[in-house]
């Protein structure tokens, strides 16, 4: 009996948490007065990359006097490591900028690319003091990476992105034939992506995404928590208001922007770049 009054207390602590917090962050969003096509916009890099990545896109935006910034918390090889390392440091860049910029006060945007795509929503749902006003993911990791046995996917995997973002004493890609191509790379890269030790450390391991969902959902840590299709034990309040949380900063955006295409040539199969459930689901 104790324990279920604790866990009553528990929960409607949560939720009246929830609630006020919700109800600031809609008042902050609605109290904005600067047109969107004014406000500062961030820039999140894809993996392996820098702020540098961004230059024309700053080119534009700076020669219509604009605010751009390249965020540099974690560039080139610092990149590959866990996605989920990543967001605090991040999130811990961007308040440092708007805490003492007065041109911040307004909001601002978010543009990422590639791994910083999907880095750019982590963020939005994972910072409840955001002020994005808009998403922009331009070939972003949505929903993770799936590479079957055709060529111009394999290939992909086999020689650029594999080699590039697990070292050869995890995977080593070289050690495949073509042969192998037809399920044996799969099955070793999503028996690899299962391992908690891993996924803590290499980005690709969060962004691998196996296409048996029910294991996918049961083993990787990031993805599915990030969808809001974590599984959440009914005692488990915690879990519960983290969905709640990712859910009101997400849907705190005016707009959210999904670029990808056929002919993106990275990320597997190209749709993942493109929103999911979560963004068409206003209500739990």
């Amino acid at each position: 009996m104790e324990f279920r009054k604790s866990l009553l207390a528990a929960a409607v602590v949560a939720f009246a948490a929830y609630a006020y917090s919700s109800l600031l962050s809609l008042y902050h969003s609605n109290h904005s007065t600067v047109p969107d096509s004014e406000l500062p916009v961030f820039f999140f890099h894809g993996v392996t990359g820098n702020a540098t990545n961004g230059r024309n896109i700053k080119a534009n935006l700076t020669a219509e006097g604009r605010v751009f910034v390249g965020l540099t918390f974690c560039e080139n090889e610092c990149s590959v490591q866990s996605v989920t390392a990543q967001i605090p440091m991040a999130i811990a860049q961007i308040r440092s900028i708007v805490q003492n910029d007065p041109r911040f006060d307004k909001g601002y945007h978010f543009v990422g690319h590639s791994q910083g795509g999907g880095l750019a929503r982590a963020v939005v749902e994972n910072m409840d003091d955001h002020k994005v006003h808009s998403l922009v993911s331009l070939a972003g990791v949505q929903n993770g990476m799936f590479y079957g046995p055709q060529p111009q996917d394999m290939s992909v995997m086999i020689n650029v992105l594999g080699p590039q973002l697990l070292t050869a004493d995890v995977m080593d890609f070289s050690s495949y034939s073509k042969a192998d191509w037809r399920g044996k790379v799969q099955r070793d890269l999503s028996a690899l992506g299962a391992d908690p030790t891993l996924q803590a450390k290499y980005s690709l391991m969060n962004m691998a995404r196996p296409p048996v969902k029910n294991y996918f959902v049961g083993t990787n840590q990031y993805l599915p928590s990030l969808n809001n299709i974590n599984h959440c034990g009914w005692y488990d309040v915690g879990c519960h208001y983290t969905k709640l949380r990712h859910r009101r900063n997400f849907l705190r955006l005016k707009a959210a922007h999904f670029f990808a295409s056929p002919h993106d040539g990275v990320v597997g199969p190209w749709q993942h770049s493109l929103g999911t459930a979560l963004f068409l689901r206003k209500r739990c």
